[in-house]
């Protein structure tokens, strides 16, 4: 925090936190005074004034049987707590885009046929997220039609052999109510085995049906 040990000597360490927290300090001291041992972090305040986070681990203090004081250390964590608010934020702002922009969800793990999927990847087939549930690429080829499904396959197989650097497929899936649904299908293979094998892929599932009808009437 800035100091020079002669500095805080003799100094109550309530003095290092903001005011709006030291009742936060004062019941974690009384717990580590009893012996429970664990970390916590709190906001700090370094000799110039500037904030930082210290994450502390104190234990009892004995002198023979009789109980004097608290030990302990703390780390500055001011740059991993600043790490993950920014992580924080990103990810929220990304959620927002990913809302904003209509896609649905998927994350499959390949070698078990487990998929996650979001709300709106089960909305654009007329489904809740619940009535899916649980989710797998088995369910998926049912609900591919039978003259989408042959390409979908190669092309996955490609993607997955390394021969193309992502995936990208235009197929129709069955809605709820009985009619097709013309969804772009687009994935990455995010992570491999030592072998090379895919073990997870994500991608989202965007509704072109509109623009696939609009196709078809100007073909017609």
């Amino acid at each position: 925090l800035g100091y020079g040990s002669d500095e805080l000597i003799g100094k109550y360490f309530y003095t290092l936190v903001p005011s709006e927290q030291r009742h936060i300090l004062g019941e974690k001291l009384k717990e580590a005074q009893e012996g429970k041992l664990r970390p916590n972090d709190f906001r700090m305040v370094n000799k110039s004034g500037s904030p930082h986070w210290g994450r502390v681990i104190a234990q009892p203090l004995y002198e023979g049987a009789r109980l004097t004081g608290i030990t302990g250390l703390i780390e500055d964590i001011t740059n991993l707590r600043n790490g993950e608010e920014a992580l924080r934020e990103s990810e929220e702002k990304l959620a927002l885009a990913i809302e904003g922009s209509g896609a649905g969800l998927w994350d499959w793990r390949v070698q078990s046929g487990e998929i996650v999927i979001n709300d709106r990847w089960a909305e654009i087939l007329g489904y809740t997220l619940q009535e899916l549930m649980p989710f797998t690429a088995d369910k998926l080829a049912a609900l591919t039609h039978p003259d989408d499904l042959g390409k979908f396959t190669e092309l996955f197989r490609k993607h997955s052999a390394g021969e193309t650097p992502d995936f990208e497929s235009e197929i129709r899936l069955m809605h709820k109510d009985g009619h097709w649904v013309w969804v772009l299908d687009r994935g990455k293979v995010t992570e491999r085995n030592k072998e090379g094998k895919p073990v997870r892929m994500t991608g989202t599932h965007f509704d072109i049906s509109e623009r696939k009808a609009a196709e078809e009437a100007l073909r017609q």
